[in-house]
């Protein structure tokens, strides 16, 4: 049996089960209590493995904690990182002045997502300790403060191997990378691009790294992967086409029309380049797009021959300029159209054909 990691002292029983069902979830051990007087445990052998304390800190156990000089530097609990629920303002605004390295301060009604959050990044979860685990918990992370797209793209520059797990109320997803690339993505009963498109409706859910540990044999192949700067360059130049594209047709047609016809489309581009790649189009931000994985040269035809489309139907009925008279229109990108297009083979069968004639 693993032994308690996280100390919890709360005087709701509901709100310490709470909290102790939420990181038993993760594999993280607690014991607890409601009582102050049972914090001399700390003192013992018993539960000197703990390393993190929760505690709910009123004036009773403040006085507690001044009497057993827990705040002490030379304390045999100084170095335990301490994440404290205090309801009272005047003894919060006082700890605070303490400036005490290992303790962080909650007001008494922290939401459990953001205190479960915190003991995930403070507490180490090795499981490689258990026989036959080939990887270590080594990242965790709220899609309510970083968006999906950007831990996606973290994970294709980091060259991750892995999985990203990502926890909602009622299930969980699992996203599998080999070094950078998006190999599988399941979600509840769907799996691919139907999996994916469900995740980037979460919110507020909280994911983690499970990075898989490197054997010798797999150094040569990790030092191998893509060039990222190429990838990168290539990346720009597709989100700036598709930036022009978008603002060439703003303020001329319909904004709901060309919400409608570009979603559609995106849909269609990613189901044709997942799961290497994925376009996510984001209305509200200047780029309005961002581009998440590895982009190989066949994809980069199958975007812009998706990005035509686009363009075509937004023109239509309309008489603007063709696809391609637009692109050879954008002075500014015309360099590293060019670029893009030596990367590109002319096949006519549509594939990967030019950008530009």
């Amino acid at each position: 049996m693993l032994k308690p990691t996280v100390y919890i002292l709360h005087k709701d029983m509901n709100f310490l089960q709470t909290v102790e069902q939420r990181l038993n979830g993760y594999g993280i051990p607690v014991v607890g209590s409601v009582y102050v007087d049972d914090l001399q445990m700390l003192f013992s052998e018993e539960l000197n493995h703990i390393e993190c304390l929760i505690l709910q800190i009123d004036l009773d156990t403040y006085q507690w904690l001044n009497l057993n000089n827990f705040f002490d530097e030379n304390s045999p609990l100084s170095h335990l990182p301490v994440i404290a629920l205090v309801n009272n303002d005047s003894l919060f605004n006082h700890l605070a002045k303490l400036n005490l390295p290992n303790l962080k301060l909650y007001h008494y009604h922290v939401l459990i997502d953001r205190l479960v959050l915190d003991v995930l990044n403070r507490v180490p979860i090795l499981d490689r300790e258990q026989p036959g685990i080939d990887h270590i918990v080594t990242l965790y992370g709220s899609l309510a403060v970083t968006p999906l797209y950007q831990v996606l793209e973290f994970a294709t520059q980091m060259a991750f191997t892995g999985k990203i797990i990502v926890q909602s109320e009622n299930e969980y997803a699992v996203i599998q990378y080999l070094r950078g690339q998006l190999t599988q993505v399941s979600f509840g009963e769907e799996d691919g691009y139907a999996a994916l498109k469900k995740l980037y409706h979460l919110k507020n859910a909280i994911f983690h790294f499970e990075q898989k540990l490197f054997k010798e044999e797999d150094l040569q192949q990790f030092i191998h992967t893509s060039n990222i700067q190429t990838i990168v360059a290539t990346k720009d130049i597709l989100i700036d086409v598709f930036y022009f594209m978008i603002s060439y047709f703003e303020g001329e047609i319909d904004n709901e029309h060309l919400h409608e016809v570009v979603i559609r489309n995106v849909d269609e581009i990613n189901k044709r380049i997942m799961p290497t790649a994925h376009l996510v189009y984001l209305p509200n931000l200047q780029e309005k797009l961002r581009i998440v994985g590895q982009l190989e040269t066949r994809l980069v035809g199958y975007i812009m021959d998706g990005y035509e489309e686009i363009y075509d139907e937004l023109a239509s009925p309309a008489s603007y300029p063709g696809f391609k008279v637009f692109l050879n229109s954008l002075d500014e990108l015309s360099p590293y159209l060019a670029q893009l297009n030596a990367q590109l083979p002319v096949i006519r069968n549509g594939s990967a054909r030019a950008v530009t004639e």
